[in-house]
C-alpha cells in the first residue's frame, strides 16, 4: 500500500512539471531593426522546433498579447516593461538586444524648423508604448509643457499614413518608417542619440516561466547571439532576410545599425553584471521620468525587473 502510494505521487509530481513545462514559446515583437535578428533566426531554423516568433503591428498590440498570457516572452523598451511591472505583470529581463542611438527619431514636417516650433501644432504618438516616454524627454529636453502641444494617438502601423496625409505636424516614430518618411521630406528635430543609453530594447519573460523553462529561455537567450555572429560574417546574407520585414535597400540597413547598437554578450554582461549592475540605475531614471510625467502612478520595486 505504502510502496503504491509513493508510486501515485511520483506520477503525479511528474504530470504537474509536464504542465509547468511549455510545449511551445511564443516570442511577439514589432518590425524595427533590433528585433530582426530573432525573426532571421526563426527563418534560418536557429531556434528548436518549440518556439514560434508572432509579429505585431505595433507596440501596444505586444504588450496586450503579453498581459492576456498569449505570449511567453516579448521583445519591448525598457520603459514599457516598467509599465507592465506597475500594472502587476512580474515581467522578467532575459536579454539586452539593442540600444537606440538615433533610431527613434521626432520627425516633421519642413515648415517645422527646431522643436519649440512644434508648439500649437499636432504631433502623432503611440502613446501607450515607448512614445509616451519619448514624447516626455523630448518635451522636458526643450523645455516645452505638454499642454502646448496636442496629441494625436496613434499605433506605429499608422504613423506613414498620418504624416504623409497632413493629420499631424510631426510624428514620434522609428526605423524602418524613419526612412521611408525622411525620403518624402521629414525633417529630424530630435532623436535618440540626444539621450543617449536611455531607449533599450530587452526581451523579458514573466516570472513564472522563467522559473519552469529556464533551460528553453537559455536556448532563446544562446540564439540571439548565433544570430549577430551570422549577420558580423555575412551581412549581405543576412541581410537579405531581415529586409523581407524591414523593406530596406541593404545601404539603408547599413545606416540603420550604425544608429541601433545590437547588444552582444559583452554588453549584456556590462548592463546586466555584477552587485550594482548598470541596468539598476538607467530603470531608476526612466522610473522617476515615468513617474514625474503621470505615465506611471504606482509605485514599484525595480529590483524584481532583472
Amino acid at each position: 500500500m505504502k510502496k503504491t502510494i509513493i508510486i501515485i505521487i511520483y506520477l503525479l509530481s511528474v504530470v504537474l512539471q509536464c504542465k509547468d513545462s511549455l510545449k511551445t514559446i511564443r516570442i511577439g515583437g514589432t518590425i524595427w531593426p533590433g528585433y530582426e535578428p530573432l525573426y532571421m533566426a526563426s527563418s534560418l531554423n536557429f531556434f528548436n522546433s518549440n518556439v514560434r516568433m508572432i509579429d505585431f503591428s505595433s507596440a501596444s498590440e505586444v504588450l496586450r498579447s503579453f498581459e492576456n498570457g498569449n505570449l511567453e516572452i516579448a521583445a519591448l523598451t525598457l520603459d514599457e516593461v516598467i509599465y507592465l511591472h506597475s500594472k502587476g505583470y512580474k515581467p522578467k529581463i532575459i536579454l539586452i538586444m539593442d540600444i537606440s542611438n538615433g533610431a527613434d527619431v521626432v520627425l516633421a514636417k519642413p515648415y517645422i524648423k527646431k522643436p519649440s516650433d512644434l508648439i500649437g501644432k499636432k504631433i502623432g504618438v503611440e502613446y501607450t508604448a515607448l512614445g509616451a516616454y519619448f514624447f516626455a524627454r523630448f518635451l522636458q529636453e526643450n523645455n516645452i509643457t505638454p499642454e502646448k502641444i496636442t496629441l494625436v494617438p496613434s499605433e506605429v502601423d499608422s504613423h506613414e499614413s498620418i504624416y504623409l496625409e497632413n493629420k499631424v505636424d510631426a510624428v514620434i516614430t522609428f526605423e524602418p518608417i524613419k526612412t521611408k518618411l525622411l525620403s518624402k521630406g521629414a525633417v529630424n528635430i530630435f532623436d535618440s542619440s540626444n539621450i543617449p543609453g536611455e531607449i533599450i530594447d530587452v526581451l523579458v519573460t514573466r516570472e513564472d516561466i522563467y522559473e519552469n523553462n529556464k533551460e528553453e529561455i537559455q536556448n532563446v537567450v544562446n540564439v540571439w547571439h548565433t544570430s549577430l555572429d551570422y549577420i558580423k560574417k555575412d551581412f549581405s546574407g543576412a541581410t537579405k532576410f531581415m529586409n523581407s520585414r524591414l523593406k530596406l535597400s541593404e545601404d539603408e540597413l547599413k545606416k540603420t545599425y550604425k544608429e541601433i547598437i545590437l547588444a552582444d554578450k559583452k554588453i549584456n554582461e556590462e548592463i546586466l553584471s555584477g552587485e550594482n549592475p548598470k541596468i539598476k540605475i538607467i530603470l531608476e531614471k526612466l522610473y522617476d521620468v515615468m513617474k514625474k510625467n503621470k505615465i506611471i502612478t504606482q509605485e514599484i520595486n525595480i529590483k524584481n525587473l532583472y
